[in-house]
């Protein structure tokens, strides 16, 4: 049986459809995650979470400190975050990159707790937003119709994939894949590096 700690302002009880509302500022604990939202419906007979309105999904590490940040406008999980969907989900990793995506899945199973996420029409970057024109196009992104997130090797595998320099394609690729932020060394492809330095110029 799934439990969590649930932390709230407001909460509802409806006996005729096993649901409880939380409403407020409402902190649901299950560990290693953390959901924060203003909203969170809890329908019991169907061990389903709906939340809505500045939802946040925070992945622990041991030490305390978020690996990973999911925002989204709206999501229905199970009660362990594995199973479940999202709407317009962005994802905040633990080295300031960024993952965008229309709609997202988690496919966790009871044999792998730790989840798949299966998002579409992805757009990532590592680079930071222009602080002047937060709608400018970074120096490089990687946009894909699939994008699976694998929480177990720690991959994150796209399929048809382009390269874009300052919002221009300049490659495609069917397949491509890299290691999750979260992973400190690994043997592949390195992501391009801007630097200007007073000996080799730009």
């Amino acid at each position: 049986e799934n439990k969590f700690i649930l932390f709230d302002d407001d909460v509802t009880n409806q006996d005729s459809t096993q649901t409880q509302i939380a409403r407020g500022i409402v902190q649901i604990i299950t560990e290693p995650y953390v959901l924060l939202a203003d909203e969170v419906q809890y329908q019991a007979n169907q061990d389903l979470m709906t939340a809505r309105g500045n939802v946040r999904l925070l992945q622990q590490q041991p030490s305390g400190e978020a690996s990973e940040v999911l925002f989204a406008d709206y999501l229905e999980l199970t009660s362990d975050i594995n199973r479940g969907s999202i709407l317009n989900a962005r994802m905040l990793f633990s080295d300031d990159s960024r993952l965008v995506a229309r709609r997202a899945v988690r496919a966790g199973t009871l044999a792998q707790p730790a989840p798949t996420t299966i998002l579409e029409d992805v757009v990532y970057s590592p680079c930071e937003l222009c602080k002047n024109d937060q709608e400018r196009s970074p120096l490089w992104q990687l946009k894909a119709d699939e994008v699976k997130h694998d929480a177990a090797d720690k991959r994150i595998r796209y399929r048809n994939a382009r390269l874009e320099l300052y919002g221009v394609p300049v490659a495609y690729t069917p397949y491509f894949s890299h290691p999750a932020p979260s992973v400190t060394q690994e043997a592949g492809f390195l992501p391009p590096v801007y630097l200007t330095t007073p000996y080799l110029g730009q």
